[in-house]
C-alpha cells in the first residue's frame, strides 16, 4: 500500500528528495499504527482505489497519482507519485493507496489519477479526479474509475471529472464516501496483470457468444438484433437478413457495452457512449464487445461503422471489402465502433475461420487477397493511362460483364471467377457471366464517378492518354439525354415544375443543361476512347458517348438496348472494345 502525504503551506513548494523521504516514512509508521489499532487510536484517512473500465483489456503502461491539498487561503501544494508497481515491473489493478492529513488537519484534498496507454492505443491517456475532505477519526473509501469510454468525448472542463461517459462535478462531499471500519475486509484488489507495457491485454475469457443478425428494410434502414425476431425498425418490410458478427450477451470485466440508440425518425445507432452521441434515446444494449483500444484482441475483428447521408442510415460490417463498396456508393466511413467476434457467415469455410493476413474469403475458401496496388485493374493490366507514375489514381481496364449497369454504381459480384475479370484473365468468364462492371477494377478501386477524372489527369481528362483502336472505356456518369451529362457539381435538379411544364427540367430525355447527378438520370453514359459520338468537353473531361442504344459503336461487344436508360441496362459480352475507367479509393 502506497501512502501519500501533502503538507500544508502558504504557497506552492518543491519538496527536497531527502526531506520528502523522511516525511513519507513518518506517515507510513503512523498509518501502520492506525491499521494495527495501536491503543485503539482513531484513523483519519482516505483509502483511494484506482480502477479501470473495462476492468481488463486496456493496454496500460503506467498509472500516476497526484494529490493536491488546500489550506485556508485556497493555495495548493502538490505531491506527484507515479505508481508502476513492485519488483519485476508488475502491478495490480485496482491500485490501492492511502492519503492521510498532516498534523490532524481535515482540509480539502484533490486526488487525480492518470493512466498512460500504449502508443498504438486509440487514446494516449485517461484521467479521473475527486475533490473531497477528511473526517477526523474515520477511514473513507474514495474510488476513482479510469473509464476508457471517457476518451470518446471531449475532455471535461476544470472542476469536472468524467464518470460513466458524462462530465460531472469532481466535488465529492466527505459525508457521501463510504466509511471503512477496522473489521471491514479490504476492498477487492483486482487481477494481477502482465508487465506495464503489456498490462491487462492478454486475458481472454471466451465466455458465450450471441450471433447478431442484420435486417434491412425497403427504405434502406438497417438494424441489428441478437434475437431471431425482426427488430422493431423494420417490421415485415425486412428484405435482407443474415448473421454478420457475434457479441458477448453478458457483461464481462474486459468488455464494453454496445448501446442501442434510436432517433425520432427510427434511424438506429449502436455506440459505446451511454449518451448516444446526441442521437436520440438509449433503448438497451445489443451486447458486449472489445474496446477499440485493443485491436484484434481475443480473436476479434473490427466492426466498421458507416453513414449514409441520403437516408441517415448507419451500417455496420466486419468486412473491409463491404466497407469499401459502400464508400464507393456514397456512404461515409465514420469509425471502428469496437472489436467483435466473426459471425459464421463472416468467417470462411464450414468452420467459420478468419482468413489470415494477405488473404480473403471467396466461395468458402481463403484465397490470396487482391492488393490495392498501382495497377488498378483486376487483371493486372492497364489499357490506357499506362504510365502509373504520371497517373497513379486512374486506369482504363478492359473486360466483360453480364450484370447490367454502369450508373448508378453496381456492387461488385462476390463470385470467385469475377475477382480477376479482364481481357488477360483466363479464369474469368469470357462473356462476363455473373460479373458486374465494378469487377473490372482491382480491390481498393472503383468505376470513376463524375468529378473524379479531371483531378486525376491534371485537368486534361481523356486527352491525357492514348487509347486502343475500337475501344471505349465508360465512367459511372449519365445524364438527361442529348449528350449532356449530369455531375455532382451541377446545380439544377428535378421536381422543379408541374408535369405539363417540364421541358427544361432535369429529367430523362429533357436534354436539360447543368443537371445535378441523380439515380433516375440514366440517358446515355460517358467515357473515353476511340469510338462513339463526341461528347461535350465540360463533362469532367469525358469526350465520348455511345448514344441511343449504343448506336455509335455497332458490331462491338457493347450491349445497351433501352432508350433513355442506357446507363442502367448496359452490359458487355466480351473483353474486346474496352471496358471501364477505374479510380483509386480515397485519392
Amino acid at each position: 500500500m502506497v501512502m501519500v502525504e501533502v503538507m500544508h503551506r502558504s504557497g506552492p513548494r518543491t519538496t527536497h528528495p531527502a526531506r520528502y523521504t523522511a516525511v513519507r516514512s513518518a506517515v507510513l509508521l503512523a498509518l501502520a499504527c492506525g491499521i494495527a489499532r495501536c491503543a485503539d487510536a482513531p484513523v483519519t484517512q482516505l483509502l483511494v482505489v484506482v480502477s479501470t473500465e473495462p476492468a481488463e483489456g486496456l493496454p496500460i503502461e503506467a498509472v500516476e497519482v497526484e494529490v493536491q491539498s488546500e489550506d485556508a487561503l485556497t493555495t495548493w501544494d502538490r505531491a506527484r507519485l507515479p505508481i508502476v508497481g513492485a519488483a519485476g515491473g508488475r502491478f495490480t489493478l485496482p491500485l490501492t493507496f492511502g492519503v492521510v492529513p498532516r498534523a490532524g488537519s481535515s482540509g480539502r484534498v484533490r486526488v487525480i489519477a492518470r493512466a498512460r496507454l500504449r502508443d498504438e492505443a486509440a487514446t494516449r491517456s485517461l484521467e479521473a479526479s475527486a475533490l473531497t475532505a477528511f473526517i477526523t477519526g474515520q477511514k473513507l473509501l474514495l474510488p476513482l474509475v479510469l473509464d476508457y469510454r471517457c476518451s470518446l468525448q471531449p475532455p471535461c472542463l476544470p472542476g469536472f471529472s468524467c464518470e460513466a461517459q458524462e462530465c460531472a462535478s469532481e466535488v465529492r462531499p466527505a459525508a457521501t464516501l463510504r466509511p471503512i471500519g477496522p473489521d471491514d475486509p479490504p476492498p477487492a484488489t483486482g487481477s494481477t496483470c502482465a508487465r506495464p507495457a503489456e498490462a491487462c491485454i492478454d486475458r481472454c475469457d471466451e465466455g458465450s457468444r450471441a450471433p447478431v443478425t442484420r435486417f434491412v428494410n425497403r427504405a434502406r434502414r438497417t438494424a441489428l438484433t441478437t434475437t431471431p425476431a425482426t427488430p422493431p425498425c423494420c417490421g415485415d418490410q425486412s428484405v435482407a437478413a443474415r448473421e454478420v458478427f457475434s457479441v458477448s450477451p453478458t457483461p464481462r470485466r474486459d468488455l464494453l457495452p454496445l448501446y442501442l440508440c434510436r432517433a425520432s425518425d427510427d434511424a438506429i445507432l449502436y455506440s459505446l457512449r451511454e449518451g448516444c452521441e446526441g442521437h436520440g434515446s438509449r433503448e438497451g444494449i445489443l451486447g458486449y464487445i472489445v474496446s477499440p483500444a485493443t485491436p484484434g484482441r481475443c480473436g476479434t475483428v473490427p466492426l466498421y461503422r458507416l453513414y449514409d447521408p441520403s437516408t441517415s442510415d448507419r451500417y455496420y460490417t466486419t468486412r473491409a471489402d463491404e466497407r469499401d463498396l459502400l464508400t464507393d456508393r456514397g456512404y461515409l466511413f465514420e469509425q471502428i465502433a469496437g472489436y467483435v467476434w466473426p459471425g459464421s457467415t463472416e468467417g470462411c469455410g464450414p468452420s467459420g475461420d478468419v482468413c489470415a493476413a494477405g488473404s480473403r474469403c471467396a466461395q468458402g475458401a481463403c484465397v490470396p487477397a487482391m492488393s490495392v496496388d498501382d495497377v488498378g485493374c483486376a487483371d493486372g493490366t492497364r489499357e490506357a493511362f499506362t504510365d502509373r507514375t504520371a497517373f497513379p489514381h486512374i486506369a482504363a481496364c478492359a473486360g466483360p460483364w453480364a450484370l447490367p449497369g454502369i450508373f448508378p454504381a453496381v456492387p461488385r459480384s462476390t463470385a470467385a471467377a469475377c475477382d480477376t475479370l479482364g481481357n488477360s484473365s483466363t479464369a474469368a468468364p469470357a462473356d462476363g457471366a455473373g460479373c458486374a462492371s465494378s469487377n473490372l477494377c482491382a480491390f481498393g478501386w472503383h468505376v470513376c464517378r463524375g468529378g473524379e477524372v479531371m483531378p486525376r489527369t491534371a485537368n486534361a481528362g481523356c486527352a491525357a492518354s492514348a487509347f486502343p483502336a475500337r475501344a471505349f472505356f465508360a465512367a459511372a456518369v449519365s445524364g438527361p439525354g442529348c449528350f449532356r451529362c449530369a455531375l455532382p457539381s451541377h446545380t439544377d435538379t428535378g421536381d422543379r415544375c408541374a408535369p405539363s411544364a417540364c421541358v427544361d427540367d432535369c429529367r430523362p430525355s429533357t436534354c436539360s443543361l447543368d443537371c445535378r447527378e441523380s439515380d433516375d438520370l440514366n440517358n446515355d453514359f460517358f467515357g473515353c476512347g476511340t469510338i462513339g459520338y463526341s461528347a461535350p468537353t465540360e463533362c469532367d473531361g469525358l469526350d465520348r458517348c455511345p448514344g441511343d442504344n449504343c448506336e455509335s459503336i455497332p458490331g462491338t461487344t457493347w450491349r445497351c438496348e433501352g432508350r433513355a436508360s442506357e446507363s442502367r441496362v448496359v452490359t458487355k459480352v466480351g473483353s474486346a472494345n474496352g471496358g471501364v475507367l477505374c479510380c483509386r479509393n480515397g485519392a
